[in-house]
């Protein structure tokens, strides 16, 4: 569509409108209406107490919806502070994030002689123009490849350098391919040597330089050459030893900049960015998260995102058993990536959350809960998940389930579990709370019978996500992180606890689309499964404990082969 083509009347009003302003001001010269392409362009002279500015007004494609532009006539010249560079475009009072289609070409020019002549009567002394807007930190550093990031502490420690005094350092370096990114890990030496809190996976995964951090006089300039054995003779020549120096950040009053002396055989500068202290993101209730250990059993495709979230959220203590290594098959519906392949998926999980939050700490056992295993090994395991505050399961696996159920009995811990439904058409959540749900097995076995009253023994999506006959074989991503979003939430929920829970109902039946029981999409139906089941056991006193005790080691002691030091 070409808008001048589309709305003469419009095209009209727009020349009207500067030919008027031309006739009523004597700062606006007319050249003359050209076409550019498509564009319609007006050439026109800003006449201002200083100079003359040859300008270009050129309305966009999707005029009026979009403001027209003004920049300079044929020359190359930065004109402004305002401005997005030599010949660019001037920044106006009206943009895309103000603009209103009944503003004219004529009001963008009259903005373009305010700024100009506002400018030269700054220059001269008087009072600053205004801007509508502060340039992000993303714009200012869209052309700045090459990046340092210094942590608040890293910079207490260069605020503290003497004149001239030089501290030896270290620097982490992620190179990418569009960019390389430093961050000051290390400054000092000894006892006193400051280190950086930052995951181990990220010191493992990436290679390290040395550093020299210098306190430069405020009254003198910094050698600015780029070649650099001239940089290093300069700063040696002020007294200023950096030898061995792949990266120096230099503190100057208070401005700092640094540069990398290691890449090219020039002294590149680097985009400085500052470690940021703003309040938290998560509420104070999750502040207790962090005391929390939690057991992910199965880190498979429910699993991973279901820990992820929780790292998020503030959970800070992990228990991963798997057995399985990731492979490229699984990044479909896996949180891990190709950086993983190969590895126990418990591995690439436990890398994953110390990068989301350098504070978790993870046991991590490559071992299947319900497979074949030796019984110590088992044994192991359940005595670590017996520590935990909530046991997940995340298998789908009822040999693994089992287990949970026995670890829940004797040591009282919530277990919560989900599945998604064979071909994803939607998924389930479930929890049990000791003293205020049924044991997990009783609630597993009330979903069973509900699915029979519905018509249909509803299946999880094992394995490779194989649902019924009339199911599709797999489940997406999509629909995984709807049900692992809702398991983590029902998680979170438990672990704080909130009283009342956020969640009335033991179980959810979670519809993402029409199919079973499920009329449209995000139908939702919770199941009552009633209160904790009658009949556990009694609590017992002291004396009927040491009375039972009694009689097993009586029962021991007349044992043909018992160990008489035993008793």
């Amino acid at each position: 569509m070409i808008w001048w083509v589309d709305n003469p009347e419009r095209s009209a009003a727009e020349r009207l409108s500067v030919e008027n302003l031309a006739g009523s001001v004597d700062w606006l010269q007319v050249i003359g209406l050209r076409l550019d392409g498509a564009h319609l362009c007006w050439d026109v002279d800003i006449v201002t107490p200083e100079r003359t500015y040859p300008v270009t007004l050129r309305y966009p494609d999707h005029f009026p919806s979009s403001p027209a532009l003004v920049f300079p006539r044929g020359v190359e010249e930065r004109w402004s502070f305002h401005q997005y560079g030599a010949g660019g475009e001037l920044c106006l009072e009206y943009g895309p994030d103000n603009w209103h289609p009944d503003l004219t070409g004529a009001d963008m020019l009259q903005s373009a002689y305010r700024l100009l002549a506002g400018e030269e009567v700054f220059l001269a002394g008087g009072p600053d123009v205004g801007s509508r807007h502060k340039d992000s930190e993303g714009q200012q550093l869209r052309t700045r490849s090459n990046r340092i990031w210094l942590p608040s502490d890293g910079e207490a420690i260069l605020a503290g350098l003497t004149e001239y005094e030089v501290m030896a350092g270290a620097v982490l370096v992620m190179y990418r391919k569009e960019s390389r990114t430093f961050i000051l890990t290390s400054a000092g030496e000894g006892e006193t040597a400051w280190k950086a809190s930052l995951p181990p996976p990220l010191l493992t995964s990436h290679f390290s330089l040395d550093a020299r951090l210098i306190r430069w006089p405020e009254a003198l300039d910094l050698p600015l050459l780029k070649d650099i054995s001239a940089f290093r003779d300069a700063l040696q020549q002020a007294g200023v030893d950096v030898r061995g120096g792949e990266c120096l950040i230099i503190i100057r009053g208070s401005e700092i900049t640094a540069f990398d002396l290691f890449f090219s055989s020039k002294v590149n500068s680097l985009a400085l960015i500052h470690e940021k202290t703003s309040p938290s993101r998560l509420d104070t209730d999750h502040l207790s998260l962090a005391e929390r250990k939690v057991a992910i059993i199965g880190c498979g495709s429910m699993g991973s995102k279901v820990a992820t979230m929780l790292a998020r959220s503030g959970v800070q203590q992990f228990v991963l058993v798997d057995d399985d290594i990731l492979l490229p098959e699984n990044l479909v519906r896996n949180d891990l990536d190709w950086r993983d392949i190969t590895l126990h998926k418990v591995d690439g999980l436990a890398d994953k959350l110390q990068l989301v939050n350098p504070t978790v700490t993870c046991k991590r056992y490559r071992r299947s809960l319900g497979g074949q295993e030796s019984s110590s090994n088992i044994e192991t395991i359940i005595e670590i998940l017996s520590t935990c505050d909530l046991l997940i399961d995340a298998t789908a696996d009822p040999r693994s389930f089992n287990y949970l159920c026995s670890v829940a009995g004797f040591a009282r811990r919530p277990v919560i579990w989900g599945e998604v439904f064979g071909g994803g058409y939607g998924g389930m959540i479930a929890r049990s709370r000791p003293e205020l749900e049924p044991d997990p097995a009783s609630i597993r076995q009330a979903i069973l019978h509900w699915s029979n009253e519905q018509g249909r023994l509803v299946q999880p999506a094992f394995g490779k996500y194989e649902g019924g006959e009339d199911a599709p074989a797999i489940a997406d991503d999509a629909e995984v992180s709807i049900i692992a979003s809702h398991l983590a939430l029902l998680a979170v929920d438990t672990l704080l606890p909130r009283d009342p829970s956020a969640y009335r109902y033991a179980v959810y039946m979670i519809g993402l689309r029409p199919g079973w029981v499920f009329d449209q999409a995000f139908d939702v139906r919770p199941l009552d499964v009633g209160p904790p089941l009658q009949g556990s056991p009694r609590d017992v006193s002291t004396e009927e404990k040491r009375a039972e005790i009694e009689r097993v080691l009586k029962l021991i002691a007349e044992h043909p082969n018992a160990n008489t030091s035993a008793s």
